[in-house]
């Protein structure tokens, strides 16, 4: 069910004041009335009306002084003057204390109705454009605590991950160039940006004595393109040993990709990926049982001796 809208009217001079009220209420509007500026502001902190109408000239207060007093408590009621003086100081004076229309008495119903529906609907897009600013607020604060979320979590994995890929660019059967994927510095110790800074930094921490196998490894890789795995030593920054599982996957250009199947393995390897993942604790637990595992056998060759 439609609620009718209602109007607040403040004006001294009763006759009108009488004259808005029967009229307005004709029209569907409900309509609460006060005789002068302080009444007025009183009933509107009560009534909470959609819409005010007041004249200017009132003795108790001045039609401006009520108008900047509704503005500052809700800049978005619309206020319509109802002057009985047309003088033009007074319309840009009110407009400026935060009139939305301004008419001269005398009045028609017709001029009144549209003055009084202009400004409701531009109320009501004001409040909609308000509330859908809220709502885009309310959204992008979601989304940006959702985003800080993402990151949180990415970097709670990127700390606990155990792997990393790193990319090796292949140029007449060398490799010419190696990029290092994030990851690399929880396994190794070492930034992304000492990578770059250093392209042999990624050779140097492989392990010395291990050094041949990787780089027999890639050269294998080369002249034959399938998937090979090693495992290796590495220095970590910190000076410690770690073991880790190097995987070569190689790769071709997309203009390769498009020979057939058969002609792939004759095609030159334009680029391999390394998987690196950190194999530390599987060896440190392999290495823990095979000590076990000996001193058993240790001690039952040792008791078998005894008894013998």
């Amino acid at each position: 069910m439609h609620t009718p809208k209602t109007v607040l009217v403040i004006d001294d001079d009763k006759p009108f004041r009488s004259y808005l009220q029967t009229a307005l209420e004709l029209s569907g509007y409900r309509v609460i009335t006060a005789a002068g500026g302080r009444q007025g502001l009183e009933l509107f902190k009560q009534k909470n009306p959609d819409i005010v109408l007041v004249d200017l000239q009132m003795p108790d207060m001045h039609g401006l002084e009520v108008i900047s007093a509704f503005h500052k408590n809700s800049a978005f009621i619309p206020v319509i003057v109802i002057s009985g003086q047309g003088l033009l100081a007074d319309s840009i004076e009110s407009t400026r204390r935060g009139a939305w229309y301004y008419l001269i008495k005398p009045i028609t119903m017709d001029e009144l109705d549209f003055a009084i529906n202009r400004c409701l609907e531009r109320a009501r897009l004001l409040w909609e454009n308000l509330m859908y600013r809220e709502r885009l607020e309310q959204i992008l604060h979601t989304k940006i605590r959702e985003l800080q979320e993402s990151r949180a979590r990415y970097r709670r994995l990127l700390e606990s991950v155990t792997s990393y890929i790193y990319t090796v660019t292949v140029k007449d059967g060398k490799p010419v160039e190696i990029i290092h994927s994030l990851g690399c510095e929880q396994i190794t110790g070492h930034t992304l940006e000492e990578f770059i800074a250093d392209p042999g930094l990624w050779f140097r921490i492989i392990h010395e004595d291990d050094r041949p196998q990787v780089y027999g490894l890639t050269q294998h890789l080369l002249s034959n393109p399938h998937n090979h795995v090693l495992e290796h030593r590495i220095l970590h920054k910190d000076g410690s040993i770690r073991w880790v599982t190097n995987t070569l996957v190689p790769g071709w250009s997309s203009q390769a990709l498009s020979l057939p199947q058969t002609c792939m393995a004759d095609n030159a390897v334009h680029y391999y990926d390394g998987v690196i993942t950190d194999i530390t604790q599987r060896k440190e637990a392999g290495t823990q049982v095979q000590s076990l595992m000996d001193n058993m056998t240790a001690f039952r060759d040792g008791h078998l001796y005894v008894s013998r």
